[in-house]
This record gives C-alpha cells, sequence and structure tokens, in this order.
C-alpha cells in the first residue's frame, strides 16, 4: 500500500494551489501512518496486551505525535518533523 497524495487540479498552478496541495499530502502521510502503523497495534486487543508498558508508552507517543501534525504546528507546511516509529 502507498501513501495516497493529492495533486493539483489543471489549471491551478498558483502558489496557492501548490501550498494546498502541500498541505493535503501531508494530512494524507498523517493519516495514512495512523491508519497502518498505529491502528493495527493499538486497536486490536490481543496485540496490545502482548506489548510491554514501555512498548505501549511507545506507541502511545508515535501516536500523539502523529495526531500532532496539523495546520499551524511547528515547522507547518514545510519543515515537519516526523515521529519515528517504534
Amino acid at each position: 500500500m502507498t501513501i495516497p497524495t493529492h495533486t493539483t487540479p489543471d489549471g491551478m498552478e498558483s502558489e496557492l494551489a501548490a501550498l494546498v496541495t502541500i498541505c493535503v499530502n501531508l494530512e494524507l502521510k498523517r493519516d495514512y501512518l495512523l491508519e497502518t502503523e498505529v491502528n493495527p497495534i493499538m486497536s486490536v486487543p490481543s496485540q496490545w496486551d502482548a506489548l510491554t508498558s514501555d512498548q505501549q508508552a511507545s506507541w502511545t507517543t508515535y501516536q500523539d505525535d502523529l495526531n500532532a501534525i496539523k495546520p499551524m504546528c511547528a515547522g507547518w507546511p514545510h519543515d515537519i518533523t516526523w515521529p519515528t516509529s517504534p
């Protein structure tokens, strides 16, 4: 599965359209990482319960850090620091 992306509509080659495309793609990447990395661990009780408390804390921090990536966060939209998956 690949990270979904948004492209600028034809005829909209302005700086604003490019910025909107960048912002949408950042949100798509964040949502993709939550869906494909975090949810399979945190939403399956048998997988979550098999983790140590330190591992659970790492996954919770990762989820929180991903959720913090949104408009107006530090570095938005050109210098986002992506958290590392546990």
